[in-house]
């Protein structure tokens, strides 16, 4: 899955909007394709383990497939519960094919705008700073 810190996204629109006018062009109607790495979830939770120094043993560890995140947020979405949505946003950003690895299927603008990929343990730090 794709991601990209707050900061990131902030300088994208900022270097977005300073491009000339001919080159800005090739974006109107368009998406821009950004992104800080490429991350999967255990990958994630690897990084959070080294930034935190823990260990397995001091988590509480659960195991579903996407799918199973993706009926189970229905079924909270359905019931009312809030949290719905993001098993559902968690569940199909995951799913092969539903969009979370736009990087592969889509490619980055990340170059013509000057954006720098990050390592998922600085992303990780920053985020739990």
């Amino acid at each position: 899955m794709n991601v990209t810190d707050i900061d990131t996204v902030a300088l994208a629109i900022v270097r977005l909007l300073s491009l000339p006018a001919a080159e800005l062009n090739k974006y109107a109607n368009k998406h821009v394709y950004i992104s800080s790495a490429l991350v999967s979830q255990p990958e994630i939770f690897a990084a959070v383990k080294k930034v935190t120094n823990t260990t397995d043993a001091e988590w509480q560890i659960s195991h579903a497939s996407v799918d199973d995140r993706i009926n189970e947020g229905k079924k909270k979405l359905a019931a009312g519960n809030p949290m719905g949505p993001v098993d559902l946003v968690y569940g199909y950003g995951m799913k092969d094919g539903f969009g979370g690895d736009y990087e592969t299927t889509k490619g980055l603008d990340n170059e013509v705008l000057g954006l720098k990929t990050q390592s998922v343990e600085d992303l990780v730090r920053a985020a739990l700073e």
